[in-house]
């Protein structure tokens, strides 16, 4: 199994304009679930995690790390959430992503927007 690092994540978790992710991860590997969390949980909050999935949130530097969760299923089979928000604007957004075909074939869709503050 190939592995991907998570150093580039913790990089950014140090920057001071913040994104907060909440990502859900969910694989039918309990393997690609064990090797999530030891690549997150030294950087990122882990809400729950069991032998199918795992949620964390971690903050990067004024949007999502596209390449890393791209990075995440280009070498793993498996689904990932990540909603989003940003701190010093009212940007949120949406990401989904998917290799759980049998081609490993990408999949994902994004959808972006202001959030109205009351």
């Amino acid at each position: 199994m190939k592995t991907i690092t998570f150093i580039h994540l913790f990089y950014t978790n140090q920057m001071s304009i913040s994104c907060r992710n909440q990502i859900t991860i969910i694989s039918t590997d309990p393997l690609i679930i064990d090797t999530m969390v030891r690549l997150v949980q030294s950087v990122s909050v882990i809400h729950n995690k069991n032998k199918k999935g795992i949620q964390f949130e971690y903050m990067t530097r004024h949007e999502p790390d596209y390449k890393w969760l791209e990075d995440i299923l280009d070498h793993y089979s498996c689904w990932i959430k990540n909603t989003w928000s940003t701190e010093e604007d009212t940007r949120m957004g949406i990401w989904i992503g998917s290799t759980l075909n049998s081609e490993k074939q990408k999949q994902i869709q994004s959808m972006q927007w202001n959030e109205l503050s009351m």
